[in-house]
This record gives structure tokens, sequence and C-alpha cells, in this order.
């Protein structure tokens, strides 16, 4: 390939990098059967032919030079594979190695991913760990095109599951079917231009608000270093990875749709429940270790610069919002208070994000000054939480007709790992996968957070089935009528 310069932000990625903090974005894949090594071989080769920085290397850069992407002389694809048997066949050996091996920094005379093979675990099933820098452009775009790749049928957008869909844009009309009904249609009209108006000055509001407090926590930090998960001293190298049970989708759905009081659209989103059944898990362990301090949980939520339905483009900024884990909080104050939070995420400007993008690609050495300030920011948020979602198409009764494939066999779990903001911060990984949602959490390793990530998803599921009870109970219906799956 011709060599070309990276971008600004995959120069970000590189700069922000430490060996405690790796930018890399993990993926995990289990099989029920052994897959064929020539086919396996053959869509790497696939891979490096159609994305040619997955061949390369970053090289000759410097603090007035942006490094140039190089392919390594004598590397072949299967360079890059390596086979590992579990001593023992249990999820948790697998979350062990998994872990330590998202830990481990890249070879960068090699192109920056890896594939990991494992084999031994229970019922002669294999897993796969795919691992990615982040600095080679839109890799999770990248793995939905190599899984597509290998799929008897390639999927359309109409198949994805609208998962991270934005949530109404207006904040709902507080006036009943039945009285609404009864207005004149002028009146109907009018009453609607009016809220509109009132609405739009309550999203300008609530996004200057959100992005004040912003400004000054960049400026000023205050108790950034102090807030709950942060610990003294370097962070750790080591690593813990955990993910949850799945629940299905369409349970999220009626979920949201009895908290929005029936109504459709929803003015709600699948994420915003999300959000509240993991701040819920979040709050429980911190609770049950008489170790919580914060009212309020930091999540970075990234956003697409051109849209949130757009997934192959690149999501090249976000923000964190301030989402409540107060004592004696309602389930309907809580997710009127995270609704808040993601309608200032949405509509929060990106300017200052595409100015930073261009002065890395032209000035690679803009950040190297001011590392110390992009470590306290990194350090402010609690975590990150970012979300994959397979665009299987599954059917009315939950059967999938349409599996994704990897080296001829087909899926049957898939978990997405994301990189970690700062020291202590936890990377949540949020998967829709063949109808199912679960997640996966990477932490620190440290002692005063034992346990951390298996915590927060072993509770996952069991907080979104109490929130179902909730719901089931407040919308007279059986609990019956609502169901879980579990791996």
């Amino acid at each position: 390939m011709d060599k070309t310069s990276l971008s600004g932000l995959d120069n970000f990625y590189l700069q922000i990098e430490k060996a405690w903090k790796l930018k890399t974005l993990s993926s995990v894949w289990i099989f029920d059967e052994r897959l064929d090594s020539g086919f396996l071989h053959q869509t790497l080769d696939w891979l490096c032919d159609t994305y040619p920085k997955y061949a390369s290397v970053p090289a000759h850069g410097s603090m007035f030079h942006t490094a140039l992407w190089t392919r390594p002389i004598g590397w072949q694809p299967k360079m890059n594979i390596e086979h590992y048997r579990l001593k023992t066949p249990t999820r948790e050996a697998l979350e062990e190695y998994i872990a330590d091996k998202i830990a481990r920094p890249f070879i960068y005379s090699k192109p920056l991913w890896e594939l990991h093979a494992i084999s031994g675990l229970e019922g002669d099933r294999v897993a796969f760990l795919w691992k990615a820098h982040c600095c080679l452009g839109n890799v999770q775009h990248v793995l939905d095109q190599l899984l597509q790749n290998n799929s008897k049928q390639q999927r359309h957008s109409n198949n994805t599951i609208p998962f991270s869909e934005s949530a109404s844009p207006l904040v709902p009309l507080p006036i009943p079917d039945h009285v609404w009904a009864l207005f004149p249609s002028r009146l109907q009209g009018i009453t609607m231009s009016i809220w509109h108006v009132l609405s739009w000055i309550y999203c300008v509001w609530i996004t200057v608000w959100h992005d004040m407090w912003i400004i000054l926590y960049c400026l000023f930090l205050p108790r950034s270093m102090h807030r709950d998960f942060y610990y003294k001293g370097q962070q750790t190298a080591s690593k813990q990875v955990a993910w949850s049970s799945s629940i299905r989708y369409k349970d999220i759905k009626n979920v949201n749709y009895f908290l929005s009081g029936g109504r459709t659209p929803a003015s709600s989103s699948a994420m915003d429940i999300i959000v509240l059944v993991i701040s819920r898990c979040i709050k429980g362990y911190l609770d049950d270790m008489n170790i919580r301090h914060d009212d309020y949980l930091r999540l970075f939520v990234p956003m697409n610069a051109a849209s949130s339905h757009h997934k192959r483009s690149r999501v090249t900024s976000g923000s964190w919002g301030w989402f409540s884990i107060q004592d004696d909080m309602s389930t309907y104050r809580q997710l009127e208070q995270i609704q808040s939070q993601m309608k200032a995420l949405q509509s929060s400007p990106l300017s200052f994000q595409h100015v930073l993008m261009r002065l890395l690609k032209y000035l690679p050495g803009f950040l190297m000054p001011f590392q110390s300030i992009v470590e306290r920011v990194n350090d402010i948020p609690h975590g990150i939480i970012v979300d994959y979602i397979d665009t299987t198409s599954v059917d009315a009764k939950g059967k999938v007709s349409n599996p994704l494939e990897f080296g001829g066999n087909v899926i049957s779990e898939l978990r997405m790992i994301p990189p970690q903001l700062g020291k202590g911060s936890l990377a949540i990984g949020l998967s829709c996968f063949q109808g199912n949602v679960s997640i996966a959490v990477l932490a620190d390793n440290h002692p005063r957070y034992p346990r951390l990530s298996h915590s927060i998803c072993e509770r996952f599921p069991s907080e979104f089935q109490l929130l179902m009870r909730q719901v089931s109970m407040t919308a007279s219906r059986p609990p019956s009528s609502f169901g879980s799956h579990d791996e």
C-alpha cells in the first residue's frame, strides 16, 4: 500500500496510551465446535487485503512529523494468531486468561491486532479473543464487516436491532389521551406548537447546564481525584474481566414501554434502561462494600459525530453524564434524570473535538506537553459504556434466521470489551447479540475493590429482573409475561 499518515484520532490514541492503560478494543467469540484453520487464515488474508492498516504498523513518527502506515517486511497474518488451552474448563478461567492478554501491550513491530484461539472449554467448545488497537480506525465497524463477510448471507441495515435509537426528541405532552381527544383540532395545533418551543428551551437549558459542569470539572477538577473506584499510587497494569448472563432485548423494550407510561414512541430509549440497571449494579456493589461516597456516577458515553444510527461512521467524540445513585430515589425519578442527561449528551456541540483532531493530524506532538492534564481529565469519569449491535435477524419467536459466523462456524456467544479511560475506571461493553443483551466489564485488579467486574456482572440480570417485577406490578401484569435468557 502507499504510505499514508495516521489520522488525528489515530494519533490521539497512540499518544495517550500507557502500559497500564491500553487503548484496545477487544471482543470474545465462543463457538460450539472447532474451526477450520484453513478458513481462518483465508479470513485474515481477506481482512488485511480489505483494510491495509491491519497489515501495517505506525512508523517514522516524531514530535513534528505524523507517523506513516508502513508494512513490516516478511510479516504474514498468521503471525498474529496465538493458541492456548485452558487448564480448567470454566468461564472463570477463560475470563482470567482474557484479562491477562488484554493487559499485555502489543508488539509494535507487528500490526496492532491479535487473534487468540482458546480451547479446553466445557463441552469441547472453543473461544476466540479478538484484540485491536483503537488507532487502526473504526475498529467496531471493521469487526462487524469481518464477521458479516464470514456469514452465509449479507445482512442489511433494516435488520439492525435499534438498541441505541434515540428516544422521542420532545418531552411527552402531560395531557391524557382521552382529554387530548376533546381538544378542537385548532387548539391541538396551537398547544403542540407551544409545547415544541418549551421542549426546545428545556433541551437547550439542560445542555448548557451539563456543558457548563463539564467545563468546570475540566478546569478545576473538584473532587475528581476522590471519586469511587479511584485509589492512590500508580495505576495497576493487572486487570479483571467478567461478563454477565443475557437478558432479552424484547423484555427491555417492554420495560421501557411501561416506564414511559405506554407511550409510542417511548420517552426513553433502551440505552436509558440499561444505564439505569448498570447504575444500580454499581451502587449495590459500593453499598455492600460500605465504600460509597458519590451520589452521582460519571459515565462516559461515546457519541457519533455524524449520527447515532450510522454505525459505519467513526465515533469521534463523547462526554460523560451525571447519573444519580442516591438513596430513596424512585425508579421513575431515576429514569427521568437519566433521560435528561442523555438528551444533554446528544445535544452537546462537537466543534472542539473536530478542532483537536485536525491539530493532531498536522501537529502530532500537540498533546505531549499536556499529557498530565489529559490524564487528570480521563480520571474524572467512573467508567465508559460502549455498545455493539449485532445485525443478526431474529424472527418473532426469537429464532436466529441469519447467525453470525467466523472461520466457517456459527458464533454462539459474543462479548465486547472497550478500553479504560482513567485509573480505577470501569470499561463496560454492552453487547446486543441474537436478540439478547449482556455486559462485559474491564476494571483494575486492585485489592481495595475485589471482584469488582464479577460482582457488577453477577448483579446485572438480577437487577433487571427486579426492575421487571416493579414494572409488572405497576402495569398490573403478571411477572411471567416477561422472561430472561441465561446462557
